[in-house]
């Protein structure tokens, strides 16, 4: 039975890594395929883009497998965490920048960052923080069928005083009422979510497993138009005992 437990959980662990390195991947393909297909009509600015953009999505996927080999080595898929002071703006700028860079829709929802205190920072792992809202920022840029996706932060939230709130609001298609908590279950799809577009069912889960060990919460609620997810974050996080930190 042991075993049984450890093949499903190494099972689990690899597929939300795939699902991690599949934005990266598309991405180098896409870009690549088209500078392949268009070289000759596309201008020098373009094609210097283009080669750019490559680059990122090469360094990114290049980081998932540094992080995917590092949680292999612990041999019990604890996620690998090395806390330092990050300033909040400028991870939720490297979010948008990483987002920006898989979004090929030629008219993808307009984005806005609304934070009560630029300077403010937290202690947190930059590399699982960053793909904690880069995930989020996927599934509303790709999934919500909205015109806008707006990130709040409010550091001043008097029913989480020791929080940060963060926020992503959308104003797409929404998810049912009776889904709402389910969510961020593995494997787990909103009805509402055009199938042809892919999707595994475990950006949300991966997004509640990151607040989790970080020691904060994370749900989802209507708004009268999208959805609107929700996750704090401590303003002094404290390392639990089972984080294991570099």
């Amino acid at each position: 039975m042991s075993e049984l437990k450890s093949l499903t959980a190494n099972a689990l662990f690899l597929s939300k890594m795939c699902h991690e390195m599949k934005n990266p991947i598309h991405g180098i393909i896409g870009f690549s395929g088209y500078l392949h297909d268009h070289w000759e009509t596309t201008d020098y600015d373009k094609r210097k883009s283009l080669v750019e953009n490559i680059s990122k999505a090469s360094v990114i996927l290049l980081d998932l497998m540094e992080k995917i080999r590092e949680l292999v080595n612990l041999g019990d898929g604890t996620m690998n965490c090395h806390f330092e002071e990050i300033n909040v703006m400028k991870f939720v700028q490297s979010a948008i920048e990483n987002c920006k860079l898989f979004i090929f829709d030629e008219n993808p929802p307009k984005l806005s960052v609304e934070c009560d205190d630029q300077q403010i920072t937290i202690i947190a792992d930059p590399f699982w923080v960053n793909r904690l809202l880069s995930n989020l920022l996927d599934n509303a840029m790709k999934y919500s069928h909205g015109t806008t996706v707006r990130i709040k932060i409010d550091s001043k939230n008097a029913d989480f005083n020791q929080d940060l709130l963060f926020s992503v609001i959308d104003d797409g298609v929404g998810v049912p009422e009776e889904e709402m908590n389910t969510i961020f279950d593995l494997f787990t799809q909103s009805s509402n979510v055009d199938k042809s577009l892919g999707g595994s069912g475990l950006g949300l889960a991966l997004c509640k497993e990151i607040v989790t060990l970080h020691g904060g919460t994370i749900w989802a609620q209507k708004n009268q138009n999208g959805l609107n997810v929700s996750f704090t974050l401590p303003k002094k996080t404290l390392i639990p005992n089972h984080f294991h930190s570099d």
